[in-house]
């Protein structure tokens, strides 16, 4: 049974929901939505996120866009950045912590 949780990064304005498949426990799938683009119907929803993917052994990022177009900005691109570092930290402290 997998395990799914939400954590909202205010400072860089994400919400990214994680999750652990047990039979895949070296893998910690996410989904990334930026406050902006949140709608109350859909905000906890993954399916409806921005950006997909995974962080693999090692704190490999793979990750993609949802099949739609926002505008990116100097500020989201700057956003995204953080939240690259915070995915990796989240991976260290979940995956790594663990074993």
């Amino acid at each position: 049974m997998e395990h799914t949780y939400k954590k909202d990064y205010r400072k860089i304005g994400f919400r990214v929901i994680f999750t652990q498949i047990p039979d895949q426990r070296w893998i910690l799938g996410f989904a990334a939505q930026p406050y902006e683009s949140l709608l109350p119907e859909m905000d906890n929803d993954p399916n409806y996120f921005m950006f997909r993917g995974r962080i693999e052994i090692g704190g490999k990022i793979m990750m993609g866009f949802t099949e739609f177009r926002f505008e990116m900005t100097d500020e989201l691109h700057e956003r995204l950045g953080e939240l690259y570092k915070k995915l990796r930290l989240e991976y260290r402290n979940k995956i790594l912590t663990k074993t």
